[in-house]
């Protein structure tokens, strides 16, 4: 007997599957009855993980539903690595012995860096800028990463530099900084190494990457040579001390030469191999031209300019607001402050005067530019001077606001010190009745090779007020438009 509304169905999933409809993506998914729990094939997924660096990172995954049933006790698969896998760092030695051949400084291919003046009467020295073939003349700071390759018959180098013209001097620790770089066994596991200075026959000297492995036969071989990161690393050119805030050296242009050196069977340097190592294929010893403008941290203090965690009281570089005027040269013209709340028709005015700048010294001058910005409301904004005014000598010539334009005004490249600036906008250029706050930000061009100036050596300064529009809001505070008419 039937119970009315209950169907009587099969108890089995091989009489169910014979009355329900066929559904292969059921069965993958592993739903009953589609899917017979009474197989017992094994059915398989992949998942594949990979030792990059010190991270184990996911480089191929499939789901439950890209599983293979039933699979043969031999079973061949291709799997495609995602963009997260890592590959095996490759390279080689110049073919030359008796050689060295810079390649980069950090991130900064090293023909990028130049090595004469520009041309002209008379020419800028150019020496040691990043970039100056594209007018950008970027000085370095802090740390930079020498690399390179090294002639495989030299077994230890040490670093010599001459400032400013000066003669020829051992680099010395800490300026002569070792680094870590790992070699890699079969499971790709890193072997971490320190390569750093050691006194050495007298000599202050870091021994080459491929010494090394001589010295260490055991280091696996893959393809027939050892894997490393960091592979053309040489040394790092360290010039400022953290801990005591302040530059190791002082600025200027340093070059740098190797000197190389070959081993004995005991391993000690063989001082009569010491040589000037040439560029690779030249005659020519290879050098490398750094021209250094490392941040003065010694206070900069500016009348009536607090020093806050915002705006740092320093001079490379320092920007601040001097004076804000409404209708200036205007018998109507008065000054604002801080905090205060303006009432301000479409056709007033608003100057804004400010300073950007860097010391007015042959070793600085270095101002990459600057930018002013108005910020309101709802993390809303608008620049002022390159979309809304114009940026006007205050009594500066070169307003920039960034190098390249300040060299079309006439800076005597490769400095740019910046100055006094002034912007007018009107009261139109606000868009509300709303507390606004002026931003302005300044940086140096300085880099270490890898990162971006504008984010390297900068400062901030920041001023609020309220503005009011009587055509916009004409019920907000009425006594205070009132008392400002």
């Amino acid at each position: 007997m039937t119970t009315p509304g209950i169907i009587d169905m099969p108890a089995s999933a091989e009489a169910l599957r014979s009355v329900l409809p066929r559904s292969p993506d059921l069965a993958r998914l592993r739903v009953w009855p589609w899917f017979d729990w009474d197989d017992c094939g094994p059915d398989i997924v992949f998942r594949v993980t990979q030792v990059c660096g010190d991270q184990t990172r996911t480089i191929y995954s499939e789901s439950n539903a890209d599983f293979r049933v039933d699979i043969p006790p031999t079973l061949n698969v291709t799997l495609l690595a995602n963009s997260q896998a890592c590959c095996l760092p490759s390279c080689r030695d110049p073919e030359c012995p008796e050689c060295l051949d810079v390649t980069w400084v950090g991130c900064t291919p090293w023909p990028q860096i130049s090595t004469t003046p520009a041309g002209g009467a008379p020419p800028p020295d150019l020496r040691g800028y990043a970039y100056a073939s594209s007018m950008l003349d970027r000085p370095f700071y802090d740390t930079m990463q020498i690399r390179g390759a090294v002639g495989w018959d030299v077994a230890y180098f040490k670093v010599q530099y001459a400032f400013n013209g000066s003669a020829w001097t051992d680099l010395p620790a800490p300026m002569f900084e070792g680094y870590v770089r790992s070699w890699y066994d079969a499971s790709l596991t890193p072997h971490p190494v320190s390569f750093n200075p050691i006194v050495k026959n007298s000599q202050t000297v870091i021994i080459t990457r491929r010494h090394y492995e001589d010295l260490n036969p055991g280091i696996p071989r893959l393809g027939g040579a050892v894997i490393w990161d960091g592979f053309d690393t040489l040394f790092m050119f360290n010039t400022f001390d953290y801990a005591a805030k302040a530059a190791l050296v002082p600025d200027g242009l340093y070059q740098l030469r190797f000197i190389g050196y070959a081993a004995d069977a005991a391993d000690n340097l063989i001082l009569s191999s010491a040589r000037v190592l040439p560029a690779c294929g030249e005659q020519t010893p290879q050098a490398v031209d750094v021209r250094l403008d490392n941040r003065s941290l010694a206070p900069h203090i500016v009348p009536g300019i607090p020093c806050t965690p915002i705006h740092a009281c320093i001079a490379e570089p320092d920007c601040y607001i001097r004076k804000i005027c409404i209708n200036e040269g205007t018998p109507s013209e008065h000054c604002i402050s801080a905090c205060d709340i303006v009432v301000l028709s479409a056709i007033d005015t608003l100057t804004i005067h400010f300073t950007a700048s860097c010391p007015a010294t042959a070793q600085d001058g270095h101002l990459g530019g600057y930018w002013l910005r108005a910020e309101y409301g709802l993390s809303q904004v608008f620049y002022i001077g390159t979309g809304i005014g114009t940026f006007q000598p205050d009594p500066t010539f070169e307003v920039g606001p960034d190098y390249a334009s300040a060299l079309l005004q006439g800076a005597p490249r490769p400095h740019w010190y910046g100055g006094d600036f002034k912007v007018t906008i009107t009261g139109a250029d606000f868009p509300q009745c709303c507390a606004y706050l002026l931003h302005l930000r300044a940086w140096k061009r300085t880099t270490n090779g890898c990162t971006d100036p504008q984010w390297v050596h900068a400062n901030e300064f920041e001023l609020s007020f309220t503005v009011l529009r009587p055509e916009i809001c004409p019920n907000v505070c009425p006594d205070q438009q009132k008392s400002a008419s």
